[in-house]
């Protein structure tokens, strides 16, 4: 893997969250996970303590989780551990199918809950491993 650039500390990613979401824009929401993640795992540097502090709250408790789950995730990924916190990030209340909840087929959500990574199902998150990283 090639470096892209630095880790995104939660603490920021928790703020750019915040205000997408503030603003309905989920869209923005999602890349900034997408790009928080996909620095993490593909920085060939160390990722710095305090880029893994516990954020505050996006506003949106679907997002909070799904935001200590990818952290948690992509160190995981780097064979590092994860923060206390991200792991302990409550589970959704219902089964949430990521970017798509609203249209999606049962047939689909099947097929997305059939790849999703345990870490994930454990949340109530339904998404594809490759859905967390750019393109």
């Amino acid at each position: 893997m090639t470096a892209t650039s630095s880790p995104i500390a939660a603490t920021a990613a928790a703020a750019l969250l915040r205000r997408a979401i503030a603003a309905h824009n989920f869209s923005a929401a999602d890349r900034t996970l997408v790009d928080a993640v996909t620095r993490i795992t593909t920085s060939d540097s160390d990722v710095p303590a305090d880029a893994l502090e516990e954020p505050a709250s996006t506003g949106d408790a679907r997002y909070d989780t799904l935001l200590a789950t990818s952290y948690a995730f992509a160190l995981l990924q780097r064979h590092l551990t994860p923060a206390p916190w991200m792991l302990a990030a409550p589970a959704v209340d219902s089964e949430w199918l990521w970017d798509g909840d609203t249209e999606a087929t049962t047939a689909f959500r099947d097929f997305i809950r059939d790849r999703t990574p345990k870490l994930f199902l454990d949340k109530n998150i339904l998404l594809r491993e490759r859905d967390l990283y750019a393109p």
